[in-house]
């Protein structure tokens, strides 16, 4: 199932307005493929009734709304199109009658194909301006191969009573459009759907079904978190499984399913990204023999202070738990302590090949370090330091530091970071002297996003500009087509 979202690499849809709580909604979406009727597209949203606004009805009772808007687009082209208003239920009042969540989910056929994929939500009964985010979509499903549909994430299930756009083969599934699960989620549930095995294998035949939990930086099967099931061929085989998370760590994890023939070759495989905040359970990150650090790379690092430096600049690419060593009090720790960490945090990601994958960042440290080191801030620690190491070289970067009516700003461009297309890095810097550069906007789930980020690059001398501003025609400079057309 994928997510767009705001936040970090969880997913989270938030509008932030001052001096009020923005509209805090989350979506989802899932491709499938129907032999009557084709693949489809199912969207999944779920808003927090407590950040929008409730007007009062003729009737006395309160309602609010969220208006939202779904485009799938191939070139100017719209294949798909619906707008409606999200309502929630009439309550007598807005603070002990809230619902806990308005619920919805749509579907829409579309041919095999690439799609731009854009939703717009806005509360209804406000004047704030609508969020509004994209994100490209992909449905191919073949007649002679092997493919799972995308995962479903699912919130609860019931059988059905009456079926109803919730229903598959006989139940409920009330969907769980985020994919960040904090502790007081127990279980993590999903539905999928695996096609053709009987045309690719044969009828009557079987087939391994493999799925399991996996950290997110290694491709190493957690082994507690590993189901395995023979299987029979049918026209469509349906895959409806939950693990208990209460005991799995804070981090970022991978859910995996595959599918192998008798002779174990893999022939279908899909994996979906969550994140778990679990801080009652805390894996322990230094868990190694003191003879497995030294035989490690790490132990050749005797200088603390420069292992000090080298596990801060690991901030970028860490997990939460992680980040929680590395924010802590590192002069508390002995040489040797920060050895095995710096030592395992490798190990994680990288079993087959340890120490070359410490070299390839070492080598981006040193890079960053020359680059984007300031008088006030290590390499590392300022924001494109910090894009570079996490996502590399950009493919291009246009760059304007002489435009009059601008702080100096760089527009980072990616073909592609991680599971995300054409991206795009905003940075500025209004301290000249410094020469730090904030990122300022970012198209990138999880990074910084600023609609409206032009206003601040081109407020040097148009102070106390109107924010509310939907136009600049009067401030634009040459570089400015870099972000909408990066060559």
């Amino acid at each position: 199932m994928k997510k767009i979202t705001t936040f970090l690499a969880a997913i989270m849809l938030i509008v932030s307005f001052a001096n009020a709580q923005g509209l805090q909604a989350h979506l989802s979406y899932a491709t499938f493929f129907s032999e009557e009727e084709g693949a489809f597209v199912e969207t999944y949203i779920s808003v927090n009734p407590n950040s929008i606004k409730y007007e009062q009805v003729d009737n006395g009772k309160y309602r609010g709304a969220v208006q939202v808007t779904l485009m799938f687009k191939q070139g100017e082209k719209v294949t798909a199109f619906d707008k409606y208003l999200l309502q929630s239920p009439l309550v007598d009042d807005t603070v002990a009658n809230i619902p806990e969540r308005l619920l919805d989910q749509k579907r829409f056929m579309l041919p095999s194909g690439d799609y731009d994929f854009t939703i717009k939500i806005a509360d209804q009964n406000t004047d704030r301006e609508p969020y509004v985010a994209s994100e490209p979509v992909t449905v191919n499903y073949q007649e002679d191969k092997i493919a799972f549909s995308d995962m479903q994430m699912i919130d609860s299930y019931k059988k059905t009573s009456q079926e109803n756009i919730l229903t598959k083969n006989g139940y409920d599934l009330v969907p769980y459009p985020a994919d960040f699960y904090p502790e007081n989620k127990k279980e993590i549930m999903f539905y999928s759907e695996l096609y053709n095995t009987e045309e690719v294998l044969s009828k009557n035949g079987m087939f391994l079904l493999k799925y399991y939990l996996q950290p997110a930086y290694t491709q190493q099967p957690m082994e507690n978190y590993v189901r395995i099931r023979r299987m029979e061929t049918r026209p469509v085989n349906i895959f409806f499984h939950k693990f208990n998370i209460e005991e799995l760590p804070s981090g970022n994890y991978q859910l995996v399913m595959e599918v192998f023939n008798k002779q174990n070759e893999l022939l279908a495989s899909k994996n979906t990204f969550f994140q778990r905040s679990n801080p009652s359970i805390q894996a322990d990150p230094l868990a190694l023999t003191d003879e497995d650090v030294e035989k490690s790379f790490a132990s050749s690092i005797k200088d603390k202070q420069v292992l000090k430096d080298y596990i801060k600049a690991l901030n970028p690419v860490a997990t939460a738990s992680e980040k929680q060593f590395i924010y802590g009090d590192l002069n508390s720790h002995d040489l040797s302590t920060l050895q095995a960490f710096l030592y395992r945090f490798w190990l994680q990601r990288h079993p087959a090949n340890t120490e070359n994958a410490w070299q390839q960042y070492k080598e981006k440290i040193k890079t960053v370090q020359k680059e984007f080191k300031t008088i006030v801030k290590e390499g590392y620690e300022e924001d494109r330091g910090e894009i570079f190491l996490k996502y590399g070289p950009p493919n291009t970067v246009a760059r304007s530091y002489n435009e009059p009516n601008a702080y100096p700003y760089e527009i980072w461009h990616y073909y592609e970071t991680d599971r995300h297309r054409d991206s795009k890095f905003v940075f500025y810097a209004n301290d000249i002297v410094t020469n730090d550069f904030q990122l300022v906007h970012s198209n990138v789930p999880g990074e910084v996003k600023n609609r409206k980020w032009q206003i601040v690059v081109y407020g040097r001398n148009t102070k106390g500009s109107n924010v509310d501003t939907e136009g600049y025609p009067d401030l634009w400079g040459s570089k400015q087509e870099y972000y909408d057309n990066p060559y």
